[in-house]
């Protein structure tokens, strides 16, 4: 997926998958493939080495093993085309079961060896009806639960991908949930635990400064987040350029189940290109963008969302759960909008 990634046309392509879009022919598939595997194969043998995936990708060694076992499919510890093929193949399929889910409003079910629960280790119960908020308790243990907690959906309006409230609703309570589904991280934060993390000497130390989850910020670094009224209230852009909101939404890859960003490496390399984004404007031509302001409010997943314990496995309470059902029936909006 990665290696189809480096053309435009493909990275277009993906986007707009998610949104009902034709996947493409099997023709244009294999036009793809045979040129990413190119591109990749520089010594020219027939098949992909762990060595030439981290050059192409530029990904840690470790991550690259992890897709070569997922698409190493007679285990001889390389990637020949076929393989690769077969691989892409897999993704769009799941890409096409999660968009027509998502066009549901349904969240797709996992399979386990206890039996098929939501992503949230929740069991699913497929005869519920769904909508109404409303929660049951047990009478015994005085535990809520969660799978039965929902939030009101919002309506979908033809400007929610430009209106700034598509935005700031998603940073509010609301009908069913007493969390907001989102909150978002003040940029100054996030450079000053970079700062921390470039400093450190040991593994010990960078994975005790990588980005906690949101319930763990909320309790320990309140002051990292934006209230609403604040983010509200931050710069627009010039009038001409759309007069986009000083928000920034962030997508990356998970580098472990568990936690994102284990050693914080992902938010140094964020934080590094934000400063940079922050001080230079960038020239295409005769052409030089704004830079960006010096404070922006930023979408991260881990510290946006609300998580399950990395440490313990703990799954979320029953009003975290429904914030974060909430928020991922709207992950659309943060990269979509087009004030953002």
């Amino acid at each position: 997926y990665a290696l189809l990634g480096r053309t435009h046309e493909w990275r277009r392509r993906c986007s707009r998958m998610g949104s009902g879009a034709s996947r493409p022919s099997k023709g244009e598939l294999k036009k793809k493939t045979d040129a990413a595997f190119s591109a990749a194969d520089t010594n020219r043998d027939g098949r992909l080495s762990v060595e030439e995936l981290v050059a192409c990708l530029g990904w840690k060694r470790s991550r690259v093993e992890h897709l070569l076992k997922a698409f190493d499919a007679n285990s001889d510890g390389s990637i020949d085309k076929d393989e690769l093929k077969a691989g892409f193949e897999e993704v769009i399929r799941a890409m096409d079961a999660q968009a027509s889910f998502s066009a549901k409003g349904v969240t797709p079910p996992v399979e386990s060896s206890e039996g098929t629960k939501d992503p949230n280790g929740s069991p699913v119960h497929r005869s519920k009806p769904q909508g109404a908020p409303k929660a049951s308790s047990d009478a015994t243990s005085g535990k809520v639960d969660a799978t039965e907690i929902s939030a009101a959906p919002l309506p979908e309006t033809d400007d929610m991908y430009k209106a700034p409230e598509t935005i700031f609703n998603e940073l509010k309570e609301r009908s069913g949930l007493t969390l907001p589904p989102v909150r978002l991280l003040r940029s100054s934060w996030l450079i000053k635990r970079a700062e921390k993390l470039k400093a450190c000497t040991t593994v010990e130390e960078r994975r005790a400064l990588a980005l906690p989850r949101r319930q763990d910020i909320e309790t320990q670094h309140p002051e990292a987040f934006y209230a609403v009224e604040e983010v509200m209230a931050l710069k627009r852009g010039a009038e001409f350029a759309g007069r986009p909101m000083s928000v920034l939404a962030v997508s990356h890859c998970w580098e472990t189940a568990a936690h994102p960003d284990p050693e914080g490496a992902t938010l140094v390399m964020l934080c590094d290109a934000m400063e940079r984004a922050m001080s230079k404007g960038v020239t295409n031509g005769e052409y030089t963008w704004e830079k960006i302001p010096r404070e922006m409010a930023v979408f991260y997943d881990y510290g946006s969302l609300y998580q399950k314990c990395p440490r313990t496995g703990e799954p979320r309470t029953a009003m975290e759960n429904a914030a974060f059902k909430a928020a991922l029936s709207r992950m659309q909006v943060w990269y979509a909008h087009q004030s953002r």
